[in-house]
């Protein structure tokens, strides 16, 4: 029962952040207008690249400076920066793009794996039966040391890459062509995928306190469900019918 609650709370606190930034393109995403440049900007960059890279990368181009153009914010740089960015990232042949995404993807496998091991150690107190709680215990218990990562990769850029890169889906997408995708388009769509929220790291580390507050207090939930304490319907009399002669044969 105390790990049914547990589940039970836990998942409907993240289906309703996730229901909250369903839309990439939104909440946190972008805290305001376009900037007056952006438009002017990605048609420059389009003609230039193409030009460079030839026809065939048009709609990667075209994606790739959507998607990145709606996560640019101002501290992310003016129009000079941004059009450096792209020239400078966009991966045109096939060679640089599987670097790129073999790099990402052992880099960040790395990454991912060893912020999910020290949050295992750090909720340890909390999660296993090892000796009383402090007041310090939650705290770890309450720290996401990864709340940072996607807010820092933002802020340096290699967020941006990605989003440049490699395509953002929507869950119809996933459905509708994720049956026909190889390994290697998966792969990418979810690696694009950790950058389809732009949100900040404080409010990940509100997500990640808020949600160990609700395991310390379903922690604290026992019912007591023991045979002993049940109670015990009343003895119940059978009730005989007497059966029936049987006819002698004749």
């Amino acid at each position: 029962m105390r790990l049914s609650l547990r589940l039970f709370f836990c998942v409907w606190f993240f289906l309703a952040i996730n229901l909250y930034l369903e839309n990439p393109m939104s909440a946190f995403a972008a805290e305001g207008q376009a900037s007056p440049w952006m438009k002017t900007s990605t048609e420059k960059l389009e003609k230039e690249l193409i030009a460079k890279y030839g026809e065939a990368q048009r709609v990667r181009l075209e994606r790739g400076l959507h998607q990145v153009a709606e996560f640019w914010q101002v501290q992310d740089g003016d129009e000079a920066t941004f059009e450096d960015f792209v020239r400078t990232n966009f991966a045109g042949d096939q060679a640089t793009l599987d670097t790129m995404f073999n790099r990402y993807q052992h880099l960040l496998e790395q990454l991912f794996g060893h912020m999910h091991e020290m949050n295992r150690e750090f909720r340890q107190q909390a999660d296993l039966d090892t000796g009383p709680i402090y007041p310090f215990d939650e705290v770890f218990a309450g720290y996401d040391p990864s709340a940072h990562v996607v807010d820092d990769f933002f802020g340096n850029k290699l967020a941006f890459v990605v989003l440049l890169n490699f395509p953002l889906t929507t869950l119809d997408e996933r459905l509708a062509q994720g049956p026909h995708w190889s390994r290697r388009q998966w792969a990418e769509v979810r690696l694009a995928q950790i950058y389809s929220k732009r949100v900040p790291a404080a409010v990940n580390l509100d997500v990640a306190r808020a949600a160990s507050e609700a395991d310390s207090y379903i922690a604290q939930i026992h019912l007591d469900v023991s045979f002993d304490r049940c109670p015990r319907p009343a003895p119940v009399s059978p009730q005989i019918t007497p059966a029936e002669p049987l006819e002698p044969p004749r």
